[in-house]
């Protein structure tokens, strides 16, 4: 799939989650130390420090990797919605982004512009980083995803292609490379078709 009218950013879809377990997960395998992969968090929880209670996607992330508490340097980065910083765990690195909340979206365009926003920040962080292999997962996919659900599928699309579109010459650069390839995970049979149908 190619992402932008003239980039040449790729990325797979694939049929199992960032931890390489789905309910169908033929082909898949657990991320190494040069696969970094995303945690869409809540914000709350990075503020509180404290992982206790996370669901969905990020609380099956902490509970595999072992993350009871966000690091400090992970805070003091995230501070606000969208916004995203790597650490290197001892397994593999995680990229955590503080997914917006798009239940709180006034209107479709506000949300696809909040959602672009994330895609920014972890498409510069990825960039930078050493790694050559990012796993995604839809961000704000699930309990975030407010009135917008059924949508998410070609929000992400769209977001994904601005987001990329607005980065610097030189990163996209980066990320076009043969060096770096992006994976969109999704974890469930039916989502998967969902988003197969438009990415």
């Amino acid at each position: 799939t190619t992402v932008g009218p003239s980039s040449t950013l790729q990325f797979g879809l694939k049929q199992y989650g960032v931890l390489g377990t789905g309910q169908s997960s033929a082909g898949s395998h657990p991320p190494g130390m040069n696969t970094p992969i995303l945690d869409p968090a809540g914000l709350h929880f990075i503020r509180r420090g404290s992982t206790s209670g996370a669901g969905g996607a990020s609380g099956a992330i902490y509970k595999e990797l072992g993350i009871q508490q966000f690091p400090q340097e992970v805070q003091q980065s995230l501070r606000a919605e969208t916004e995203a910083a790597r650490f290197q765990y001892k397994t593999c690195a995680v990229i955590h982004v503080a997914a917006p909340d798009l239940s709180t979206a006034p209107s479709q365009s506000d949300a696809l512009a909040r959602l672009t926003s994330a895609y920014f920040h972890v498409f510069k962080v990825f960039a930078a980083s050493p790694e050559s292999e990012l796993r995604l997962l839809p961000i704000s996919g699930g309990i975030f995803s407010g009135r917008y659900s059924s949508d998410m599928p070609s929000m992400t699309n769209q977001a994904m292609k601005s987001a990329y579109s607005n980065l610097s010459p030189e990163e996209q650069q980066k990320l076009s490379s043969k060096d770096k390839h992006i994976e969109m995970c999704i974890w469930g049979t039916t989502e998967f078709q969902s988003y197969s149908q438009v990415m």
